[in-house]
């Protein structure tokens, strides 16, 4: 079992033991003026993969739909699944590796909704290394390459691929300071992420997709409890729907949006966000539309993580996710004009993202 699974099991154990119980749903209230008031927890840093959820609050896309909506700042310390799963949040934000970890624990939250549909999890390198492809890390070469990685599921994935003895594995500490100042060292990294902060620190990094590898969980998952979906059907859907609105907007024009979260995330750069944006781009359209979920996808999913045993045994692929039809939307008019695409996506990071078709019914968003 990799660390960060473990480490949810961990804080799932405890959250039983401080409450009781398996948690409770999320207290439904309203404002005085009869808007729902729900809160979405982060996973991690406000910055572009969350910026469909700052679009659909800063445009008033939730308040069209009577909702208030908190967005709450995550990062290495806050576990988004267990604070849904104990009902202190109504949503969260997950990877799909999570949502299977905790259902085959019995914990009961479902994913509603999946941001990306090629994960963001790579490995970069220097471009001066010559290394062209996620293959070619695990290459013999002189001097070894130092590889910082965290022990995540993608990681005894790649494990069963690759032969790590030409590897020097450490423990990722987060950053790119290492990398900047050894061109020898590599890292994990998400494609929409390192790669740009570490060319900005004058180092330029080359990028490749985990998921190209086969392992390809969805990411920026939207999970909740499943009880409060059951009784407050309604409140989700028009969540979900705003969401998506949210999504579609942003990815027309995320300008104003990187401006709103800039200063949330005063470590970033605005020419960081504007490249992430862009670079996100192709991993999260969907020719099935945004944020749709496939049993299929979930099904290979789970399989791989019995693989790598990461859980024990098979789970039901349908109890992870709930397909609600959604009403199709079109994007806001952009309010101002959109990027230029001096930020193009062929710059670090680039590894071609993969989409399978659908197999599930879900309304499209165009």
């Amino acid at each position: 079992m990799s660390r960060r699974i473990a480490g949810l099991a961990l804080a799932l154990a405890l959250l039983h033991l401080s409450t009781g119980c398996g948690g409770q749903m999320p207290e439904q209230r309203t404002t005085p003026d009869g808007r729902t008031i729900l809160s979405l927890q982060l996973n991690w840093f406000p910055e572009p993969e969350f910026g469909g959820f700052y679009e659909a609050k800063r445009t008033g896309r939730y308040r069209d739909a009577d909702l208030e909506v908190t967005v709450l700042a995550g990062g290495p310390s806050v576990p988004a699944v267990p604070l849904v799963a104990s009902g202190r949040a109504h949503f969260g934000i997950a990877g799909a590796d999570e949502v299977v970890a905790a259902r085959a624990q019995e914990v009961p939250i479902v994913a509603l909704f999946a941001v990306y549909q090629t994960s963001p999890q790579g490995i970069m390198v220097h471009a001066s290394s010559g290394i062209t492809d996620l293959a070619e890390v695990f290459a013999p070469r002189t001097p070894k390459l130092t590889l910082a990685l965290m022990n995540e599921p993608y990681v005894n994935w790649l494990r069963r691929l690759y032969d790590f003895s030409n590897v020097t594995p450490v423990i990722y500490q987060g950053g790119v300071s290492q990398f900047v100042h050894n061109e020898h060292f590599a890292q994990q990294c998400f494609v929409t992420a390192e790669p740009f902060t570490a060319d900005a620190a004058g180092a330029t990094a080359r990028a490749f997709l985990v998921a190209d590898s086969g392992f390809n969980p969805y990411a920026g998952v939207v999970i909740a409890r499943e009880d409060y979906v059951a009784e407050h059907e309604a409140t989700v859907r028009a969540f979900l729907e705003s969401t998506r609105r949210g999504w579609a907007d942003y990815l027309q024009d995320p300008e104003p949006t990187n401006a709103l979260m800039l200063p949330l995330n005063p470590g970033e750069s605005a020419a960081t966000f504007a490249k992430a944006a862009v670079r996100q781009t192709e991993l999260i359209r969907s020719d099935a539309g945004l944020g749709t979920m496939t049993v299929a996808r979930w099904q290979r999913l789970i399989d791989q993580m019995v693989e790598i045993d990461e859980i024990d045994e098979p789970i039901d692929a349908a109890h992870c996710f709930r397909a609600l039809r959604l009403a199709p939307v079109a994007a806001r008019a952009a309010e101002h004009v959109p990027l230029t695409r001096a930020a193009k996506s062929d710059g670090p990071g680039t590894s071609p993202g993969k989409t399978g078709p659908a197999v599930d019914p879900c309304t499209p968003i165009t």
